[in-house]
């Protein structure tokens, strides 16, 4: 109730009277679970529009924009303000600290890795929210049942938990925004006759318990029934003392929050050498920033899409005991906030008061104070000056339009248009294509198509060849990662959908797509209307961490190549060998290695390069592995020798043999042999990109060929490793195929193709 009454947001509930084949059964309390229904109730859209879940897993929906918010945005650096506007996109941010200051402010102990729910709608996209269940021993903290007010083990400074609401705290709050929000929340909960006053706490519990006592006579007589200790229940000398309890409980409540805060960091309690540091201009109809307000600013109001302004001072810490404002020039105001947000024009629990400002100048002063109305001690002041100016300024867009095997015509053609204005489009094929539809700022098939200039618009006409078109579709990557086709064919019919999915490898995280797309959505759905090839950009992720592990040869210090799980070391070619942990960036505090199997090792180094047997000055000790299995982790730390904060631990398996490459040459002479007599049967055949990254490549034929192809791949051991066939009803040249579980280690692989009027063998290479 708590919860639903300071954002609105839960589940709702009610009392009723049951009866059970005719004997009363009780007063009963049945409340709405928050799932996919639920939520489509109270927010809009329908049932399959959004996600829900629970403490027991996903319950309902597509759970990709919740698993991107846990699993990519928590691992990125919320204090920077592009990351953190993206998260804000994902997480409901003022939703979400309401929910914890509930949950904290009741002393909830048997949470967060149970007892909660939670969800977003998908379409559209919206924020994710957290909604109260299950917490009925709020404030009793009698028999060990609850806490009382605190701030939960698993989200204090010196985290012990691993829930996921603990790990998006603690990403959070490393933004001054954040806990600006979370502060300005507490402040609006708890103060001024907030929803969470001890006052209005007791007032709920009263209402509760006046609608409850109605039903009190029948509910002793149920009591007297069900319990066989002698003893009769009744309203004045069992209930009513119960009630009473439980309201002296809520006595002093805020006031132990508030300590609990302050002693996390995460308040700031009234301190002599608090100062504003700065004054933001705010929208009073959204209650939102516009920007910070910079000594001799000139500011265009007309500029804004509101004409209700407000004027916010900032303060370090973030509450003080009070600020007092006073302003001059053009209009004169004076003012003293005790409780933050400190507005210069007032508000109401966060809902900024109106200011219609009129243009010249103004100075601002503000002054913090370690007690309410302006007592206590004077803080550090600020004082600005700035200008207002009112000057309406016409409003234009630009129109980007594309075309592909034909042109557009813009009517009129001009570099930009006013707002408002209209712009007629007509799209002429090329000789054998027809046109076959709008796409982007536009839809439909409409041609001429007349559009209206209200945003910036960038409209692509399409174009299809005349008769059944097939195209091919060609990925590649940057950074290291994978991608992956659905369905995955050598080509496509015509305004058939392909689905790209981009998978980044650790370390590293999906930076966008470039080629024919340039967006960042992922998965991306491709519609083939023609050839088409599509790059997938990876980037390393921030932070430090241990991203790769290299083969050294320590006869020489120089690297073999890269280890990946799955590799294996053949000691036939090398014996004196070492293993680098490589981390990004270059140069961390230091790295934990460990090695498990057939021999083990742990050692912590300090100084790149990060050997996992040691060096000298770049001078790699040798190692010489008995053959079997290994497992080998690096664990990057912030400080030297084990030191300070840990990343996560990036882990490889990898096996150690010693075996004759006798055969690998025996089979790469035949192979050969074969390469070079295919050529002469059929041509010239051509393998990209090689060597391959990640096992994903292109076969491009001298001619077309139609037809039922079987494919063999086959190691340079001759081990057939996959084996299948391409069924093509169009003649094509290119052929697409994905061997990247099958090419998991470098080196020399051959490729096998049979059809009715093709063979041909193509050696293909894994760096």
């Amino acid at each position: 109730m708590g919860k639903l009454t300071i954002s609105g947001v839960g589940g709702r509930g009610t009392f009723v009277h049951l009866y059970v084949n005719g004997l009363y059964w009780g007063l009963y309390n049945p409340v709405e679970r928050s799932d996919a229904g639920m939520l489509s109730k109270y927010f809009g859209g329908a049932y399959e529009d959004w996600m829900a879940l629970d403490h027991d897993g996903i319950r309902h929906g597509d759970p990709t924009r919740f698993n991107y918010l846990t699993n990519t945005l928590l691992n990125q650096d919320l204090s920077t303000s592009t990351n953190y506007e993206q998260f804000k996109s994902y997480l409901d941010v003022e939703k979400f600290c309401d929910y914890l200051i509930v949950s904290w402010m009741t002393g909830m102990s048997d949470w967060p890795n149970n007892n909660f729910h939670g969800g977003n709608r998908n379409v559209p996209a919206e924020p994710f929210r957290y909604f109260a269940w299950d917490n009925e021993y709020s404030w009793d903290v009698s028999f060990n049942s609850n806490q009382g007010a605190w701030v939960h083990p698993q989200f204090r400074k010196n985290p012990t938990g691993t829930s996921t609401m603990a790990k998006i705290w603690h990403a959070a709050r490393k933004n001054s925004d954040f806990m600006r929000v979370f502060v300005e929340r507490v402040n609006k909960h708890c103060f001024n006759g907030g929803a969470l006053t001890d006052a209005a706490s007791r007032a709920r519990w009263a209402q509760i318990n006046n609608y409850i006592n109605t039903a009190i006579i029948g509910e002793s007589a149920r009591w007297g029934d069900a319990l066989e200790d002698g003893v009769t229940r009744t309203r004045n000398i069992h209930w009513l003392p119960e009630v009473n309890r439980v309201d002296g409980l809520m006595n002093g409540n805020v006031t132990r929050f508030i300590n609990a805060l302050v002693a996390e960091g995460y308040y700031s309690a009234p301190s002599s050498s608090q100062k504003v540091v700065s004054f933001s201009l705010m929208n009073a109809d959204t209650d939102q920033l516009i920007k910070e307000i910079q000594p001799g600013e000139v500011i265009n109001v007309a500029a804004y899409t509101t004409k209700n302004f407000n004027i916010r001072a900032n303060t370090e810490p973030l509450t003080v005991g009070s600020v007092k404002m006073a302003l001059s020039g053009q209009q004169v105001k004076n003012s003293t906030e005790t409780a933050a947000p400190y507005a210069l024009f007032g508000d109401n629990n966060g809902n900024y008061n109106n200011w219609v400002p009129t243009a010249g100048d103004y100075t601002l002063m503000g002054t913090p104070y370690t007690q309410a109305s302006g007592g206590g001690t004077a803080g550090t002041p600020l004082t600005i000056s700035f200008k207002l100016v009112n000057q309406p300024t016409s409003t234009t867009y630009n129109l980007t339009v594309t075309a592909a095997n034909g042109s557009v015509l813009k009517s009129p053609d001009q570099p930009s248009y006013e707002s408002g204005s209209t712009v007629m489009l007509t799209a002429t094929p090329v000789t054998g294509y027809q046109f076959s539809g709008w796409s982007g700022s536009a839809s439909g098939t409409a041609n001429p198509l007349t559009i209206t200039m209200n945003v910036n618009k960038s409209i692509t006409a399409n174009f299809s060849r005349t008769g059944t078109s097939t195209y091919s579709l060609t990925v590649g990557t940057t950074g290291s990662g994978t991608v992956t086709k659905s369905p995955n064919q050598a080509s496509y019919n015509s305004g058939s959908n392909v689905t790209l999915t981009a998978t980044p490898a650790t370390g590293y995280t999906f930076n966008g797509w470039s080629g024919s797309a340039t967006v960042t959505t992922n998965p991306l759905t491709v519609t083939m209307n023609g050839n088409k090839n599509i790059n997938a950009s990876f980037i390393l992720a921030p932070g430090q961490q241990v991203v790769s592990f290299t083969l050294i040869n320590a006869a020489t210090d120089q690297p073999i190549r890269t280890l990946s799980s799955g590799s294996e070391i053949n000691l036939a070619i090398v014996k004196s060998l070492n293993i680098r942990a490589n981390t990004n960036p270059s140069s961390v505090g230091s790295v934990k290695l460990v090695l498990s199997g057939k021999q083990s090792r742990s050692t912590v180094e300090t100084g790149a390069p990060y050997a996992l047997f040691g060096d000298k000055s770049g001078n790699y000790n040798s190692w010489t592995p008995a053959t079997g299995s290994y497992t080998l982790k690096g664990t990057a730390y912030s400080a030297a020798n084990g030191g300070g904060s840990a990343s996560a631990t990036y882990t490889i398996t990898f096996t150690v043999v010693n075996k004759s490459v006798t055969q690998s040459r025996e089979v790469l002479e035949v192979a050969e042999k074969a390469e070079k007599e295919q050529t002469n049967m059929f041509g010239q055949v051509i393998a990209y990109p090689t060597p391959t990254p990640f096992g994903q490549l292109q076969v491009k034929l001298s001619k077309p060929i139609k037809g039922n192809l079987n494919y063999f791949l086959v190691s340079a051991t001759g081990a057939k490793l996959a084996a299948g066939h391409l069924s093509l009803n169009q003649p094509s040249s290119e052929l697409s195929f994905d061997f990247s579980r099958q090419m998991k280690v470098s080196g020399v692989y051959y490729l096998r193709l049979e059809g009715e009027k093709v063979r041909a063998n193509v050696k293909l290479m894994r760096q």
